[in-house]
């Protein structure tokens, strides 16, 4: 969290916004350790679709 304050003054972001940052920091380090999240983030990745995948599959054959 210092690394992080310390990078923020040194870039110039004013003293109010680093509290917001810290936050969203926190919330996605939170995420990231939480078992449901990484699972369903996995899922997601595993089951995406894109829009010209069909089309590659009807070429590719």
């Amino acid at each position: 969290m210092q690394t992080l304050t310390t990078t923020i003054y040194m870039i110039g972001v004013p003293p109010e916004i680093t509290l917001v940052v810290k936050a969203f920091v926190v919330l996605a380090v939170c995420l990231i350790q939480s078992e449901a999240f990484r699972q369903s983030i996995v899922f997601r990745w595993k089951t995406r679709h894109y829009p010209g995948e069909r089309e590659a599959k009807r070429h590719a054959a």
